[in-house]
């Protein structure tokens, strides 16, 4: 199978040239045309952890919850 490729290969010269340089071409237009994101998402990253707690208020719960260990 590889050597029937390669034989067509050297036969089509010009078949393979100009296949490799509509490749390029496409390739070049892609990267041009690639949305690139200019302006970062730096917004903080939140977790809702949803439990029950109910030896404490709301209030306390949320203390109680929020400190590091």
């Amino acid at each position: 199978m590889l050597n029937a490729i390669i034989r067509f290969s050297i036969r089509n010269k010009l078949i393979i040239g100009l296949l490799t340089l509509i490749w390029i071409i496409w390739g070049l237009w892609s990267a041009l045309h690639i949305p690139i994101d200019a302006n970062p998402d730096i917004t903080n990253n939140q977790v809702q952890i949803i439990t029950s707690f109910s030896r404490f208020g709301d209030s306390r719960s949320g203390t109680v919850c929020n400190l590091p260990y």
